[in-house]
């Protein structure tokens, strides 16, 4: 990834574009064929697939240590977060205590506020733009819906009383269209903009963005409010048809910042996606348990204020006024065109 980010600013925003995506393929391609396998081993014998994952775990540890490191980057650009020497500098710093007149801080907790004003100092070009700040929340619903996936399993078993074996054959249908989708459909409407309808790839990333969470936000209301499998099936079906939604703003973030400043934005777009976890885990499943005291279509609580966050997105990104930037983004490409 580092190597990456010292490369081109166009073709780093294409390679961690592609890096992302094979990222969610990655997860969705498991995902298709864990649960159904998991699901046929458990009909026959739970132990069998515990004794199989504990197995297979056993077997990539090893494999995993045989894994070379990765290559170092040569020092040829210093434009992604300032000059390395300022980090050795702060990382090297001795661990010794400090006097002063009325108090005394140990070295750590120095070192740690150098670093934390370090960091916000070269993350400060973020909150100049109101339009990324509101780009970088979408991560942390993001992560709510992650966290409302995770919990269709359970979802399904207590609302329509199914075994978990049973249940887990729903991942199936959500992880086969996320593939499909990633691999196939949003790359062929990508280039059928692009190409064939002259737009831009900030225009075009922030249309399948609106048309992404719009289908999200229909979705998971469904999948809340179904009083019926087929009815829930559907739903999946709907929200799983804005999974790219993640890539594509990823994507426009990267188009919105200088190409200079791309690695420190992906530095904070992972605090932010790793503070939004944090945060979703715990309300998503009080929420659930609410819902389950409650009892009936209250069970799909946590799906119903998913949707609501969902649509407070898409409304803000109805809102968005990205004409300048699409304007330095045109002029970009052009550039690089005519190389």
């Amino acid at each position: 990834m580092a190597s990456i980010g010292a490369g081109n600013f166009w073709w780093r925003k294409l390679s961690f574009n592609r890096i992302d995506i094979c990222h969610l393929c990655r997860r969705y391609h498991w995902t298709s064929t864990g649960p159904p396998l998991g699901s046929f081993l458990m009909n026959r014998d739970p132990w069998i697939a515990m004794k199989l994952s504990a197995g297979l775990i056993a077997l990539i540890i090893p494999l995993s240590l045989a894994l070379p490191e990765t290559l170092g980057v040569l020092k040829s650009s210093e434009e992604l977060c300032g000059s390395t020497e300022d980090i050795d500098l702060l990382l090297n710093a001795p661990l010794t205590r400090t006097h002063s007149s009325d108090t005394q801080k140990p070295g750590l907790l120095i070192r740690a506020s150098s670093l934390l004003s370090y960091f916000i100092a070269n993350t400060r070009f973020i909150f100049h733009d109101w339009r990324i700040i509101f780009l970088m929340s979408c991560f942390i619903v993001f992560q709510m819906d992650i966290i409302c996936g995770e919990l269709l399993l359970q979802y399904v078993s207590k609302r329509w009383l199914w075994t978990l074996a049973k249940a887990n054959y729903v991942f199936a249908l959500r992880a086969g269209v996320s593939m499909v989708l990633l691999l196939s459909v949003i790359p062929a409407v990508s280039i059928w903009l692009v190409k064939r309808r002259g737009f831009s790839t900030l225009r075009k990333d922030f249309l399948l963005s609106r048309i992404s969470y719009t289908l999200t936000s229909v979705g998971l209301l469904m999948v809340a409010l179904a009083p019926t499998i087929p009815g829930l099936l559907v739903g999946i079906f709907v929200s799983t048809l804005g999974t790219g939604a993640h890539s594509l703003v990823r994507s426009m973030l990267t188009n919105m910042v200088e190409p200079n400043e791309v690695g420190r934005l992906f530095t904070a777009a992972s605090i932010v996606s790793t503070v939004g976890s944090l945060i979703a885990a715990p309300t998503i499943t009080g929420l659930f348990n609410a819902g389950l005291g409650w009892g009936g279509v209250w069970i799909g609580l946590p799906y119903m204020v998913c949707a609501f966050c969902n649509v407070v997105i898409t409304v803000g990104m109805l809102g968005l006024d990205l004409h300048r930037k699409e304007m330095v983004v045109e002029e970009g490409e052009g550039h690089v065109d005519g190389e």
